[in-house]
């Protein structure tokens, strides 16, 4: 049952090429190694990069997207002063705290760094519009933007939204402090917050809960919570991204919250069933040895082929700690329980393994001083390499030679 899942949830493709706007844009952190954000078929990043949409120069909020968030939270899109203010607000910045008054929406944004304050046509918006996308994906909350899901993960998807809207969900409203009241503390940082400074209040988290303008941040990310839009979880805010993940695993590859009865893990990490394949080719990866970089599994082949290391002294590429991932990959799914809390999986053979991988390392980083060692002592006395050999394995250079084994 599962594998036949597997191939459909692997089979399912990217909304046409001329339906995205954003096709085509440069990356900001590729430059012109990337030709343009052209959408991977499964997987929510550029498929000539490999960096996800919200690092291209995506210019405007899309359509789609503005959608969603104006059904995710009433009142999303920009709120506007009264056109006989001068120097209009709205007219200045891509978004503005719903509410306020000229004077105090300057008063706000004077209390956040300069590259993030939302002026249109500046950093501070292309910022505003990554963390939208990055903050609020929409395949949490839509089915239509997830990867061929079942009938059941798609009910299971909407009553995930339902309920994280139901309970967490809120949107922080920025007021003066009465002058009238001795001041407050801000949750975040401890530091008094005195009347007559404007300040951030989040209703879910009680009413007396505030913090500074440049405080109200994601608990995890530690990022501004874009457009003030947080769920309070568990004494905390949260963007919308890792409240989800507090709740539910999210797939490694394809960046969805993971609903299917079964999953893979490895690591402590998780992914769809068929989707735990290498990050350059996509062979599948069950049973087979892989090497993680970067949070990314990869094939020993292609590993080898784009980022191998190659000795100093005879040329050939050194071997990375290769894991071999059990042949049988599938791990029961963290059940939700009725808060929508997930459960940790496998403690102790995380630990073991990552023992093993720091052991692993550091035979690669003696093996590799050795062999330069022995290469220097070569090229400089035109020493043999045996004998080169003999006087490390002696002790001369009072530490001995690590064993040159297979690592598995």
């Amino acid at each position: 049952m599962f594998a036949r899942g597997s191939r459909r949830r692997r089979s399912g493709r990217a909304p046409p090429e001329a339906e995205d706007p954003d096709r085509g844009q440069p990356c900001n952190s590729c430059r012109e190694q990337c030709p343009g954000f052209l959408l991977h078929g499964w997987r929510k990043i550029c498929q000539h990069c490999k960096c996800p949409r919200e690092e291209h120069a995506v210019h405007t909020v899309p359509v789609d997207l503005e959608r969603i968030m104006c059904r995710l939270i009433s009142d999303f899109q920009r709120h506007s002063i009264s056109d006989d203010d001068s120097g209009c607000a709205s007219e200045e910045y891509a978004w503005v705290p719903p509410g306020l008054k000229p004077e105090q929406v300057y008063q706000f944004f004077s209390c956040l760094p300069e590259d993030k304050v939302p002026y249109v046509n500046s950093p501070g918006e292309k910022y505003r519009i990554k963390q939208l996308l990055h903050q609020l994906p929409p395949h949490d909350s839509e089915a239509q933007y997830c990867t061929a899901l079942e009938e059941e993960e798609k009910k299971e998807l909407r009553a995930f939204s339902q309920q994280r809207k139901r309970e967490n969900l809120g949107r922080g409203t920025v007021r003066i402090f009465p002058v009238t009241i001795t001041g407050a503390i801000c949750e975040e940082c401890g530091k008094q917050i005195g009347g007559g400074d404007i300040a951030v209040f989040a209703s879910r988290a009680g009413l007396g809960a505030c913090w500074h303008p440049q405080c109200f941040v994601c608990s995890t990310c530690r990022e501004l919570l874009v457009d003030l839009i947080y769920f309070y979880h568990a004494g905390k805010v949260y963007c919308g991204r890792h409240h989800a993940e507090r709740l539910r695993p999210r797939c490694q590859a394809c960046d969805e919250i993971i609903f299917s009865p079964e999953c893979t893990e490895a690591e402590g990490r998780h992914w769809h069933m068929g989707h735990f394949c290498c990050f350059e080719c996509e062979a599948s990866l069950g049973g087979q040895r892989y090497v993680m970089r970067q949070s990314r599994p990869h094939c020993c082949a292609c590993y080898e082929a784009r980022h191998a290391e190659y000795c100093d002294g005879c040329g050939e590429h050194i071997g990375p700690p290769f894991t071999l991932h059990p042949p049988d990959p599938h791990l029961k799914s963290p059940m939700p329980t009725p808060s929508l809390g997930g459960g940790t999986l496998g403690k102790k053979e995380k630990e073991k393994r990552r023992h093993q991988l720091v052991s692993q390392r550091e035979r690669m980083k003696k093996l590799r001083a050795w062999t330069r060692v022995r290469w220097l002592m070569r090229a400089s006395t035109g020493m043999p390499q045996t004998a080169a050999s003999a006087v490390v394995a002696a002790g001369e250079l009072s530490w001995a030679a690590p064993s040159c084994h297979a690592v598995a």
